[in-house]
């Protein structure tokens, strides 16, 4: 459970950047919601973890909050890039450096 769990955290900020690495807002996008997947998926493990008594109801609590503070921003950037279209700008560096502090929190 541990190794999925962490190859689902890896995969959040990985296809973020390689998502900001595509030549259109629609394939950014692709990748995005990829990226929430992962990150629901990274909260279901928690859960699990919790109800196998691996994991204890404060920590729980600490790590879904985490989920919540990246959920919060990377739902917002899917809005705002859902609604571009065309070719590709430029990431705004302060966004993806908040969000890999954010998901680097509870990577390891």
């Amino acid at each position: 459970m541990t190794s999925q769990r962490r190859r689902a955290t890896h995969s959040i900020p990985a296809n973020i950047a390689k998502g900001s690495g595509r030549e259109t807002y629609k394939d950014y996008l692709r990748f995005l919601i990829i990226s929430r997947a992962s990150l629901k998926e990274t909260e279901y493990f928690f859960l699990l973890a919790r109800d196998l008594d691996c994991l204890s109801h404060p920590d729980y609590t600490r790590l879904t909050e985490l989920v919540n503070d990246a959920m919060h921003p990377l739902s917002g950037l899917i809005k705002a890039v859902g609604n571009q279209t065309g070719p590709l700008g430029r990431l705004q560096a302060a966004f993806l450096a908040t969000m890999l502090i954010t998901l680097g929190k509870f990577i390891t």
